[in-house]
């Protein structure tokens, strides 16, 4: 097996004043793709899924549980057919201190500057 790089993880917040959304980590952004990637398309996040032998196990196409090395993961593939900027996410709850929030991991192709910039 070859191994998968992750070239960028982007972690962020809300902004201040931001309605409904309490403060502090909601989700991490993790790029797959490499320099040869674009952020059109999604062959990247197909390899990325490919690599890790990524399957549907219950669900629709677009939510669903899946397994990676036979760990279930709920996975929302609901925007893996973007045009621009395609990504999976992994959504998963977090307690701290008797509180609990969703926190989100979403896999990009590239960098969302490189989605900014095409966008723009």
């Amino acid at each position: 097996r070859s191994g998968f790089c992750v070239t960028t993880v982007g972690v962020t917040c809300p902004k201040p004043g931001c309605a409904g959304q309490a403060s502090g980590l909601n989700r991490a952004d993790i790029a797959v793709g490499t320099d040869d990637d674009t952020v059109r398309g999604n062959a990247a996040l197909l390899r990325f899924l490919q690599e890790f032998r990524v399957e549907r196990v219950s669900g629709d196409d677009s939510k669903g549980t899946y397994g990676a090395s036979q760990v279930p993961l709920e996975l929302d593939m609901s925007a893996i057919e973007k045009e621009v900027d395609a990504c999976v996410d992994l959504q998963f709850e977090v307690s701290f201190e008797g509180s609990h929030r969703i926190i989100k991991a979403k896999f990009h192709q590239r960098p969302l500057i490189h989605a900014i910039q095409v966008q723009e």
